[in-house]
C-alpha cells in the first residue's frame, strides 16, 4: 500500500505517513491509544511529535479538545416553516478563511454566516460522497 498524509493534516514534523502505517500495521493496532502508547520509544517516528512539549502544554490541549467535545454535544430546537429541528447549538464556522464558533442562533440571523455555514456543510458532504465512491469502488473490486 502506499499511504501519504490526507489533505489539509498537519503531520508530524519530517515524518511519513508510511512510517505511521507500518508501525501501526506491525503492532496490528490502528487505535489512537495504541499510537499514544508505541510512541512512547524514543525510536518511534510520532515521539518527537507527541513527547517534546510539556506535560501542560498537552493537558491544556486536552482540555480545550474536550471543550471542543462538549460543545459539539449541545443541541438546541429551532423552529422554520412551522416545524421543529434539533441541531447542534453552535457549529464551526470559516468566514473568509477565518475559523470559529458560532451559535446556531447567530447563524440563523446573519446571512453571511448562513452562507459560510452551508458552505462548510457541503465541504463535509463532498468529503463524504467522496469516501463513498471510493469504498463502492473497493467493494466492487
Amino acid at each position: 500500500m502506499n499511504y501519504r498524509w490526507a489533505d489539509a493534516a498537519r503531520p508530524p514534523k519530517g515524518v511519513a505517513a508510511e512510517a505511521i502505517a507500518v508501525d501501526c500495521e506491525s503492532r496490528g493496532d490502528w487505535s489512537p491509544d495504541g499510537l499514544y502508547e508505541a510512541s512512547k520509544a524514543e525510536s518511534h517516528p510520532a515521539h518527537e511529535d507527541i513527547w517534546s512539549e510539556g506535560d501542560q502544554v498537552w493537558a491544556q490541549r486536552a482540555r480545550v479538545e474536550r471543550c471542543r467535545e462538549i460543545i459539539r454535544h449541545i443541541n438546541v430546537e429551532i423552529e422554520h416553516g412551522g416545524k421543529s429541528y434539533e441541531v447542534r447549538a453552535a457549529e464551526f464556522v470559516r468566514v473568509n478563511g477565518d475559523g470559529r464558533w458560532v451559535s446556531m442562533e447567530d447563524i440563523q440571523n446573519d446571512n453571511d454566516l448562513l452562507r459560510a455555514y452551508a458552505a462548510e456543510v457541503g465541504r463535509f458532504l463532498q468529503q463524504a460522497v467522496a469516501k463513498n465512491a471510493k469504498l463502492q469502488a473497493l467493494m466492487d473490486e
